[in-house]
Parts: C-alpha cells; structure tokens; sequence
C-alpha cells in the first residue's frame, strides 16, 4: 500500500513527541533513583524500577506490531500513548516501591508500542523519497533525547522531587494525543490471523530472564545462573521453531510451484 505522501511539517509533530516521550522515560529517571531508594528506604532493589520497564516494554513491542497492521497503526498508538500517560500518573502516586514497580510495568506495556509504532506511522505518512531524510531527523530527536534525559531528570528531581519526572509525560502525551488525532490514520487490515503465541513466550522467555540476570550480575547467585540459562534455552527453542516454520513455508511454496 502506497505512503500518504503528507508533507513532513505535518506528520513531524505527532510522530516525533512519543519518541521523544519514550526515549527520555528511558534515561531521565536515572537522576531520580537516588531520592526513591531514600524515601521508600531499599536501595538495593530500587534498580528494579528501571529493570522493570525495560522488561516490559521489550515483550510488548512485538505485539504492538502485530496488532498495529490488524487494527491499524494510528490507532494503536493512541492507545500505547493513553497507557503510558496513566501509568505515569500512577508511577507519580507511587507509595511504596512495590507499587511504583508494578506501576513502570504498565508504563513498559505503554511506552513498548511508542518508538515501534511511531515508525511504522511515519512510514506510511511520508513519500518513500522523503522517508530517509525523516528517519534521519528523527535518529537525531533519538539522540538528543537521550542526551536530555538526565539532565532534565536531575534539574526536575532537585526542583520538586522525583514524581515529577513522571508527571512531565502527562503534558507531553496529550498534546501528543491531540496532534495524533489530527493525522489521518489508515484502518487496519482488519485480518484476524492466528497470533505466534509460542513465539511471543519464547521470546519472552529468553528476553526476561537474560535481563533480570544482568539486573542481579553485581552479585552472581544461582537465581543470576539459573536465568542465563533459562533464556539460553529459550533462545535455542526460538531459534529452532523458527527454522522448522521456515522449512515449512519454504516446502509448501516449492509444492505449489510444482
């Protein structure tokens, strides 16, 4: 199907804020950690609240594609949007640590459909000519997002305490929200296709473990070996049901052409 061919002043400004929004989330709560470990007391365990999103919004990612080309990609971004915007709220809440980990989780479902989404918006908004130089500006957004983040996450902190560095993403959202709805949006392919679930368990499987192992390498203990493993194992069995569905496909094609 053939982009929209929308010039890029249009398409820029819905596009751009929720992969500026999802990359700062990722490096402006950096500065923030040490007041949480010294309000809610455990410093050991605060890194879990980085840990936690990052889990999160990497299984959810594939996901959101998916569902992006059956329901449609705009649409779907709002959603991603409007979960990562309430999480943010209730992450800002938060009154115990547990609380506030449960709360990034949900933020991750969010914000694991904003940079993956945003780009598929992206591509099928702007003229295949123009799609280089827009890929170009927005790796540079990327960039100086992620060179931002911990400057703003400090000056924030310091100024009114570290729920403020999620309650910045509830202005930066819906305006996100209200320029996303003015693009026009293509529906979905409406195509109720049979879901890879045991590719998405592999997947996580592998991905989960492997990160909770490197959130616990400081201190190498057989739950940290036992997780490596798991997400070895996983890897292979991925690995694996991949190749067979691929020599699958591949023999009923060289079938039909017979």
């Amino acid at each position: 199907m053939a982009p929209m061919n929308l010039p890029l002043r249009r398409v820029f400004p819905p596009i751009l804020l929720p992969t500026f929004v999802a990359v700062v989330d990722g490096t402006i709560i950096t500065a923030a950690l040490p007041a949480m470990a010294s309000e809610f007391g455990d410093v050991e365990r605060v890194s879990w609240v980085v840990a936690s999103y990052l889990v999160a919004s990497t299984v959810a990612a594939p996901v959101y594609g998916r569902l992006g080309d059956a329901l449609g990609r705009r649409r779907m971004l709002l959603l991603a949007l409007a979960l990562f915007v309430t999480a943010s709220v209730l992450c800002a809440l938060a009154h115990s640590l547990l609380t506030l980990v449960g709360a990034r989780i949900l933020q991750g479902f969010g914000g694991g459909g904003l940079m993956v989404l945003s780009q598929a918006v992206l591509a099928e908004n702007v003229a295949r000519h123009q799609l280089g130089r827009a890929q170009g500006f927005m790796a540079a957004v990327i960039v100086a997002s992620s060179t931002f983040g911990p400057v703003a996450g400090g000056a924030l902190t310091q100024a009114f305490g570290w729920p403020s560095v999620f309650l910045v993403n509830l202005p930066l959202g819906l305006l996100a929200m209200v320029l996303l709805v003015r693009l026009p949006g293509r529906e979905g392919s409406g195509e109720r296709g049979k879901f890879d679930w045991p590719g998405l368990f592999l997947f996580a499987g592998s991905v989960v473990p492997f990160l909770m192992a490197l959130e616990q390498l400081q201190r190498v203990e057989p739950a940290t070996l036992l997780g490596i493993g798991m997400s070895l194992v996983c890897l292979v069995l991925l690995g694996g049901v991949d190749s067979y569905r691929s020599h699958r496909t591949m023999a009923a094609m060289v079938t039909t052409a017979a």
